[in-house]
């Protein structure tokens, strides 16, 4: 049985409205890594849930392909804290 029209409706704009703030979400990653020195995370959590989102986003560019989460978030934490990529990070990088 499908749903009523107008809760189709209110999914997908639930869905445009998720993919907006997942925008946002990415731009702000993204804001946060390129100018590291001046948006730095304001506590622990908010360092980590930056990593966690930089992280995602190096798996989503990847095809979330298994065996390079390790890789994904110690590059992302890099990435965050605004410190240089290791040398065995930069062998396994995609940037």
């Amino acid at each position: 049985m499908k749903p009523p029209a107008q809760n189709r409706s209110s999914q997908s704009s639930a869905k445009t409205r998720a993919a907006k703030q997942h925008a946002h979400a990415a731009r702000t990653v993204h804001e946060s890594a390129a100018s590291a020195d001046t948006a730095k995370p304001r506590n622990e959590e908010e360092r980590r849930a930056l990593i966690a989102q930089a992280a995602y986003f190096r798996a989503e560019k990847r095809g979330f392909a298994s065996g390079r989460e390790l890789d994904d978030w110690l590059a992302a934490e890099s990435e965050i804290d605004g410190q240089p990529l290791l040398a065995h990070q930069l062998a396994h990088s995609d940037s």
